[in-house]
């Protein structure tokens, strides 16, 4: 039942006050562009509460009273609390690109990639999205690469996975 309230809430079909706490991160990598792509679906209303009480910021984003450095805020929340290494080695914030956001209903999409021009033997993440915020919190993460697609899920007691593609 969870899954159908999940999938209705994100597809915008629901835009009551969400029941749930969850939030949805895709990774597809792309050898031939050379690009590992990221992208993360948080709730709006989530991700405003949770920058609010780790930073003292109110970001009101898509709202007229937006602060002024948001994506500032975004970028700070989204580097702290989810981390990648590529074959090893970690990747730094400023190898992970900030694209674009976009508002959809009652969630916000956050895109982000990496150029990435070797050839991608294994990755580990490390996702603590939310999980400070509410005990119940859960961050579903796809992985797409060739033909191979992974799901994994986080919470507040498992926060690392490791991918492993030979």
């Amino acid at each position: 039942m969870k899954n159908i309230i999940f999938i209705l809430l994100l597809s915008g079909i629901l835009s009551l006050s969400h029941p749930i706490h969850i939030s949805v991160t895709n990774i597809d990598y792309s050898l031939d562009k050379k690009k590992i792509n990221i992208s993360f679906r948080l709730f709006l209303d989530d991700f405003d509460k949770i920058v609010s009480e780790k930073y003292g910021i109110e970001l009101n984003i898509g709202k007229k009273n937006e602060h002024k450095n948001s994506n500032k805020y975004i970028n700070k929340y989204i580097y702290e609390n989810f981390l990648i290494k590529l074959n090893e080695k970690d990747v730094n914030s400023k190898k992970i690109v900030f694209n674009k956001r976009k508002i959809e209903d009652i969630t916000i999409w956050l895109y982000y990639e990496i150029d990435y021009k070797t050839k991608l033997k294994n990755i580990e993440i490390t996702n603590t999205l939310m999980t400070d915020l509410y005990k119940d919190q859960k961050n579903l993460l796809i992985f797409t690469y060739k033909n191979i697609q992974k799901a994994l899920t986080f919470n507040r007691k498992n926060t690392l996975e490791k991918i492993n593609l030979k």
